[in-house]
């Protein structure tokens, strides 16, 4: 796999960067380090020396970031290049991700919330509207070895392209973890209707030979589904496609306590629904 790291050299971006090398670690991943900066708009003749300061801030971040993984031995076999380029997020990612042939863009959180950063707007939050490639924000405090299986969360609706899915195979399968399926019934709800099965069988089998259980949380609100779930042992990993008007833009909408103390510790990644 190749892997697309964002760094603005913040220790939440360390952070991302240290979750990506320890995959690649298990998965003989190539991993590519990005920082870009945006220039400020300006038409003075003072914005050419503006871009040699940022561009040399930014090539010595890179150069520090490089000593940092060469001087670790057990990362000495990993093969990895880092880029310094101008411009703004939706702009030069796409690009660089085309560029190096990018799986899936790996960045940290400004804070220590994945879920924050994705419905209250962030850094994230552009990078998932607009990139046509899972990313995965990572908290600043997350511990890379805490989960022990992938939750991909499911409204079980049709999916249009379900090759999408195959970001979640191949991380399970280099972090040899299983996935939980994970669909919240309703309280009307007695059991799964016979479209919901189906979407859930197709998926078990598009994910053979990964391990998948399917998960059912019965609850009022799918936010309190998933925060029970979670909370009582569940993986602390999730995975969910980020289409319009899914369940998880009504995951977050009014408070929820236990849900805000869990948001602090969980990654997130953002699969592209493909139409």
């Amino acid at each position: 796999m190749n892997l697309l790291v964002l760094t603005d050299f913040s220790k939440n971006a360390k952070n991302a960067l240290d979750f990506a090398l320890e995959f690649a670690l298990i998965s003989t991943s190539k991993v590519t380090v990005l920082n870009c900066f945006e220039l400020p708009y300006s038409k003075s003749n003072i914005v050419t020396s503006i871009i040699d300061v940022l561009k040399e801030d930014s090539e010595k971040g890179l150069r520090k970031v490089e000593e940092d993984i060469k001087s670790d031995l057990r990362y000495k076999d990993i093969e990895f290049r880092t880029y310094s380029n101008i411009g703004d997020l939706e702009t030069v990612v796409p690009q660089v991700a085309k560029e190096v042939n990018a799986d899936i863009i790996v960045m940290g959180t400004k804070g220590v919330s994945a879920f924050e950063e994705f419905f209250i707007g962030s850094n994230t939050t552009r990078m998932i509207k607009t990139a046509a490639i899972p990313i995965l924000a990572i908290p600043e405090k997350y511990d890379y070895k805490k989960f022990d299986a992938i939750t991909f969360a499911s409204d079980l609706e049709p999916i249009q392209d379900i090759s999408s899915l195959n970001i979640i195979k191949k991380l399970a399968t280099a972090m040899n973890k299983k996935v939980n399926v994970l669909h919240v019934l309703q309280t009307e709800e007695i059991e799964i209707s016979v479209s919901k099965r189906e979407v859930l069988d197709e998926l078990k089998a598009f994910l053979l030979p990964v391990k998948t259980d399917a998960i059912f949380a019965k609850k009022e609100k799918v936010a309190d589904g998933l925060t029970s779930y979670l909370l009582d042992g569940g993986s602390g990993f999730l995975a969910m496609i980020a289409r319009k008007h899914s369940f998880f833009e009504r995951l977050f909408q009014g408070s929820n306590t236990e849900m805000l103390a869990y948001r602090t510790s969980v990654p997130l990644l953002s699969i592209p629904d493909r139409k």
